[in-house]
């Protein structure tokens, strides 16, 4: 959350309206109304969102207005500058997150607003799941006693590059 905070005191002024997608808890909106937004929309489908507004109303939080709904049927009089979600999920697209934001930003944002995160960095791990799924490294191959043991050398040498897990 150390980073949300930061983008959040970083990126919305006072008087923005706010989307927060997939509010959950609530915090992301809490961050975005102390910092002085005039109107944030608190956003969710889930039972979760009785739990933010109990949260919000202990916390002392005001200018939300939580609301039941998915995303796709929410409508706003006039566009927001802001659109914060935190939807990534255990592998960062489990939650739709891409076409829920995209279809925000294309009713709801103002020209030249912002979507907070708007960018991501997808890292893979490989893993051994079944040993005839392996896919080895390069430098592992052996494919009809062509041997590519020699590009072992040439691998990314900074700590933690192509470590093997057992």
């Amino acid at each position: 959350m150390a980073f949300y905070h930061a983008a959040v005191a970083r990126h919305i002024q006072p008087g923005d309206r706010v989307i927060d997608l997939g509010t959950g808890t609530g915090i992301l909106a809490a961050f975005a109304a102390r910092r002085g937004a005039a109107h944030v929309y608190a956003i969710d489908h889930s039972e979760i969102l009785r739990h933010a507004r109990t949260l919000a109303t202990a916390n002392q939080v005001e200018n939300i207005e939580f609301v039941s709904t998915h995303s796709t049927r929410f409508t706003t009089d006039e566009p927001v500058d802001v659109i914060l979600h935190e939807q990534m999920g255990d592998g960062l697209f489990d939650e739709a997150m891409v076409a829920n934001v995209t279809d925000l930003r294309d009713r709801l944002l103002r020209p030249g607003g912002l979507i907070l995160p708007g960018i991501f960095e997808f890292y893979c791990e490989p893993i051994k799941v079944h040993d005839h799924r392996l896919v080895p490294f390069i430098w592992e191959l052996n494919v009809h006693g062509y041997d590519y043991s020699c590009l072992e050398r040439h691998r990314p040498q900074e700590p933690g590059a192509y470590q093997l897990v057992s």
